[in-house]
């Protein structure tokens, strides 16, 4: 037998395998967190969403991706 036949007709068949094993053995314990939407770690708040950023921060980004692109060239 050579090796891509193997490859070919072995490999699939044992990760076919492999997957419904998982999903026999696999715990399920579905729950509505899971399935909520995650915002930045933490639960938004009503009328929270959006907040004033001060623009110094954004031009020192600004300033920081710019030397270190120099850097790097």
């Amino acid at each position: 037998m050579s090796s891509t036949t193997f490859f070919f007709l072995f490999i699939p068949i044992l990760a076919c395998v492999l997957l419904v094993i998982n999903l026999l053995l696999s715990v399920h314990n579905p729950y509505q967190e899971k399935d909520s939407v995650f915002k930045c770690g933490f639960h938004s708040f009503l009328g929270q969403n959006r907040t004033q950023f001060s623009i110094s921060f954004f031009i020192f980004a600004l300033l920081f991706l710019l030397f270190d692109l120099e850097i790097l060239l």
